[in-house]
């Protein structure tokens, strides 16, 4: 993340998808006090927490959608006993018996990006976190390219390898992200524009 970049913006848009228990949207409020943050996280245990912790924050506003590239307005969704990892069904990775096995499945509502884009009037994304749980290939096969022109710095968790090239190609080479690859706790893509 370019963060000099985006403490020269005055009011920085940032937009969190899959934003779990709110650790990133702690993280943009500190790093970049005038920022605007849009939060998408569809797990139920993890909207009521961001409902509690930032319910009444004219800053942060909490989408309570799974963020898809394509398909159905609802889709079955999976939670974990742990809930540290939680997802659309039919893109779940399954876990070895653990903490990571489904506890409860229900259904969510669902948008696209252009969905919260037009739906929350953003005109420009300075900043796209993408963390959800191996939707990202399905997102950056059918974003459009006017909704991707609004996004100037991009980072995917990408949670199945065998995606990566997919996503390379829809993402950097399509819309001309720049690209730098990096290796943390899983594979991630980060790109930003000029």
């Amino acid at each position: 993340m370019n963060l000099p970049r985006l403490r020269l913006i005055e009011e920085p848009v940032i937009l969190d998808l899959g934003a779990h228990l709110g650790d990133m949207i702690e993280f943009f409020k500190e790093a970049l006090p005038n920022c605007k943050i849009f939060s998408a996280e569809p797990d139920k245990r993890s909207f009521a927490t961001l409902q509690e912790k930032y319910g009444d924050d004219p800053q942060v506003t909490l989408i309570p959608k799974a963020i898809v590239g394509s398909g159905s307005a609802t889709r079955e969704f999976i939670q974990t006993r742990s809930g540290l990892s939680s997802g659309i069904k039919e893109t779940y990775i399954q876990y070895p018996a653990g903490k990571h096995q489904p506890q409860d499945t229900y259904t969510v509502e669902c948008a696209t990006i252009a969905k919260v884009v037009r739906d929350y009037k953003i005109s420009r994304i300075d900043y796209c976190k993408m963390n959800l749980e191996n939707v990202e290939l399905d997102i950056c096969t059918n974003i459009k390219a006017n909704t991707a022109s609004r996004i100037q710095e991009l980072s995917i968790s990408v949670h199945e390898p065998k995606n990566f090239h997919a996503i390379e190609d829809s993402m950097f080479h399509r819309f001309k992200f720049r690209k730098v690859m990096y290796y943390a706790s899983g594979s991630r893509f980060w790109g930003g524009r000029g």
